[in-house]
């Protein structure tokens, strides 16, 4: 699936957020077809936040190459949609070598608990931790504004 190809399913904001173009999650949330699962459930692979550019790497190439995997490039990323994988649906985006974070990812899902949904992010970095919290944080306003939007 290419973004050229389904224009539609990719976010159209000329803003800052319009440069992520997390396009696939919008459209879960915008069209209601949320994915059951409990915080709780989700699995992180890694332990701690800090991680070594191995374990990064090996990541990276264990979820592209994923059944189902959907794998897009963006100017500063890559991002890789398992939201079709039925034992843990997530978009994962992971930091190219000209994004201040690099290498890094975050993980973000969504998640039902007493009904309601809510969008949990979790994530990794083996450089600057400052460059990663200051990236990691720029997600806060995308999860209230696609939650919002979803409603």
């Amino acid at each position: 699936m290419t973004r050229e190809g389904n224009a539609a399913l990719w976010l159209t904001v000329d803003n800052f957020w319009g440069r992520y173009a997390f396009g696939f999650f919008a459209l879960f949330l915008a069209l209601g077809i949320i994915v059951s699962t409990h915080a709780q459930d989700l699995e992180w692979r890694f332990s701690n936040d800090r991680i070594t550019f191995e374990q990064w790497t090996s990541y990276f190439d264990e979820l592209a190459h994923r059944p189902g995997a959907v794998l897009t490039e963006q100017d500063q990323y890559y991002i890789i949609n398992l939201f079709n994988d039925p034992s843990q649906p997530a978009l994962y985006v992971f930091t190219k070598p000209s994004h201040p974070a690099y290498p890094a990812v975050v993980i973000r899902a969504v998640t039902t608990k007493n009904g309601r949904s809510q969008i949990v992010h979790h994530g990794h970095y083996v450089g600057d931790k400052d460059k990663f919290d200051t990236w990691w944080h720029e997600f806060d306003a995308l999860d209230k504004k696609n939650i919002d939007n979803a409603k």
